[in-house]
């Protein structure tokens, strides 16, 4: 909107002069606002200065989360192989099939059924 429809506007609609009042109070609550940004700006932008004191801490710490890690990923590798060797061991000790106890639920007789043969057939 252009300055001379804006003052057509407000003229026409309040019937007095108020378009410069109007526009000043505009212009003041943009340079509050524009102030407000810079200011937030170089708040944002601001950073306490780096000590070579916490720089050792940072690097101190993350040696420590990497020694950390990588115990417990020792760890995790150590579990696994020692189940992989105690199952192996325990498979060829027994040199027979495990035989799994029989269920005595319904869906297990009717699994049974279907695996023998003995169910009926519907032609």
């Amino acid at each position: 909107m252009s300055s001379d429809h804006a003052r057509e506007f407000c003229t026409d609609r309040q019937g007095s002069g108020n378009f410069d009042e109007v526009q000043k109070s505009y212009e003041n609550q943009i340079a509050a606002l524009k102030a407000e940004l810079s200011q937030a700006r170089v708040s944002q932008s601001y950073m306490p200065p780096v000590s070579k004191l916490t720089l050792q801490q940072g690097a101190a710490a993350v040696d420590q989360r990497y020694k950390l890690e990588q115990q417990l990923m020792l760890s995790a590798w150590h579990e696994l192989g020692s189940r992989t060797v105690r199952d192996h061991i325990a498979a060829a000790g027994t040199r027979r099939p495990i035989h799994r106890p029989v269920g005595t639920s319904w869906l297990s007789r009717q699994r049974r059924h279907v695996s023998s043969g003995t169910l009926w057939v519907i032609r």
